[in-house]
């Protein structure tokens, strides 16, 4: 019997679970709420797992009721170590990103690691220290703030308006183009601040970047997956 192992990234806005067979990631399915136990039945009879990495910010994941789970922590991620005022209090989805960036890079580069999900995350990861650089509002997020703090702004989404003119539009060039600009910015001065052999740009909002960041930066999907595969591996 193959054996495959599962690596499940339970975020803010998803699940992602991606199945590795050794250093080959096969499939990946996601879900915005919690699989059914059909979904995971299905997946199980296809893939039965050897062991199981989990990621996990969500909550309590019922569903995951198998007893070769490892659940990623601060506290267990040698060689790995962090550099932050609170090791505990650095988001693991953030951990598995930087992990994964490692694990995809030579030792000896000095990584920044921008992870665009939910919040955008900007991380460092020197030889096999974590460092935490910054935190903003993601994607969606700030479509939100301006219909939530707002009376009449209405909600916007990745969808691009068909009209070039009215407010729907200039929610969207506002979002995207801000979105963008601030990307471009923050990476352009974490690389003059910090040693930056090489920058990797991933998440979920990769799809919404313009063609000349995947010509500038190296864009790398899943590497929260690629990370809990490798943690799982070498742990």
């Amino acid at each position: 019997m193959t054996n495959y192992n599962w690596c499940i990234d339970a975020g803010n806005s998803s699940i992602k679970w991606g199945v590795f067979k050794d250093n080959e990631l096969l499939e990946v399915f996601q879900f915005r709420e919690n699989p059914t136990s059909i979904q995971v039945k299905e997946v199980e009879e296809k893939y039965p797992p050897h062991s199981i990495a989990v990621s996990n910010v969500k909550g309590p994941l019922d569903w995951l009721s198998f007893n070769n789970v490892r659940l990623l922590s601060a506290s267990e991620i040698s060689p790995f170590f962090i550099d932050y005022a609170e090791p505990s209090e650095m988001g693991l989805d953030r951990l598995a990103a930087a992990i994964g960036a490692r694990f995809k890079s030579s030792n000896d580069a000095s990584i920044l690691v921008v992870d665009l999900g939910t919040c955008i995350t900007y991380t460092m990861v020197n030889d096999f220290c974590i460092s935490g650089l910054a935190i903003s509002p993601g994607l969606q997020m700030r479509w939100n703030a301006m219909h939530h703090f707002t009376a009449q702004l209405p909600l916007m989404d990745h969808l691009k308006p068909t009209s070039v003119k009215g407010t729907l539009n200039n929610l969207y060039i506002g979002g995207m183009k801000g979105w963008q600009m601030e990307l471009e910015g923050m990476i352009d001065l974490f690389c003059e601040t910090e040693h930056v052999d090489q920058v990797m740009i991933t998440g979920s909002d990769v799809v919404h970047l313009e063609k000349h960041f995947k010509e500038r930066f190296v864009v790398a999907n899943h590497m929260n997956l690629w990370g809990l595969n490798y943690w799982l591996n070498e742990g």
